[in-house]
């Protein structure tokens, strides 16, 4: 319960302060050796391209997805994991960090990466399920990122093989000005009914304190170090990802994540909201 209350805790003091820092942003940058990374509204791989090519191609690793409290980026590979931003003061700043804020714009009240994802779920990353742990989305024929407006960004994974049929999974990340919660929308084409994927939030790797699944609902909390070049520089943070009860096929815990099984409504959907803040 009082894991519960934390996330409660921080959608209430966002909800109070939205009036006063709306707006929200999506960005999709590529990297170039003259840096000055120019914005596109979309970027497509064939799937037989190396990870670290289409990985490295964007700036940042993925796109970004920002409301005034919190950013997400999706990363631009197998995993496509998703990875937390979180701001000091309320507004929108990742066009100026990109995710890679300096000792220095912390020090000064920016916000900065605080989560190492490695090779968990993260918060809230889409991934297939194997009957004991999440995989990746690997065998593609052809994997996609776009802007779709201010507020969404669509990462597309066209001829997934998964379980011996090709599928193609359209994602969809939503953000508010008026909450720090991102919604996520998951459109399956070709899959089966019987399907079973998954999402959750990760283990932290220091003092992780008391996380938990309950059906629809993973929870963690904890510290972490983002940057293994930066060792001083220990991040709280507080995960929380929450599912439509419609897809809930069962939960389980792993030695590295939180895990909610999924299956896709009728419709081919699955649907599910992610909240990141510090505990």
């Amino acid at each position: 319960m009082k894991k519960r209350l934390t996330i409660v805790a921080i959608l209430a003091v966002c909800a109070s302060t939205a009036m006063a820092y709306d707006g929200t942003d999506a960005i999709l940058r590529l990297r170039d050796e003259r840096k000055k990374h120019p914005e596109v509204v979309s970027v497509e791989f064939p799937g037989d391209t190396r990870w670290r090519e289409a990985y490295d191609a964007i700036y940042s690793h993925g796109a970004i997805i920002e409301n005034p409290w919190v950013a997400l980026r999706i990363y631009m590979n197998e995993t496509q994991a998703v990875d937390v931003y979180l701001k000091q003061t309320p507004g929108l700043e990742c066009r100026r960090t990109a995710f890679y804020s300096t000792p220095e714009a912390v020090a000064a009240g920016r916000g900065t990466d605080v989560l190492k994802v490695g090779k968990s779920i993260g918060a809230g990353s889409f991934r297939g399920f194997d009957g004991s742990d999440a995989v990746n989305i690997d065998t593609v024929q052809s994997r996609a990122q776009a802007v779709l407006n201010d507020s969404t960004v669509a990462v597309t994974a066209r001829g997934w093989l998964y379980r011996g049929r090709r599928i193609d999974v359209l994602e969809y990340y939503t953000a508010h000005a008026s909450t720090p919660t991102i919604d996520v929308e998951i459109r399956l084409d070709g899959a089966d009914p019987d399907d079973v994927f998954c999402t959750g939030v990760q283990k932290l790797d220091i003092d992780n304190r008391g996380g938990f699944i309950v059906p629809a609902t993973a929870y963690s909390e904890g510290r972490n170090i983002p940057d293994s070049k930066q060792p001083e520089a220990v991040e709280a943070v507080a995960l929380h990802v929450e599912a439509d009860p419609v897809n809930i096929a069962g939960t389980l815990e792993t030695p590295l994540n939180y895990l909610l099984l999924l299956k896709p409504d009728k419709d081919g959907y699955i649907r599910y909201t992610i909240t990141a803040g510090r505990p």
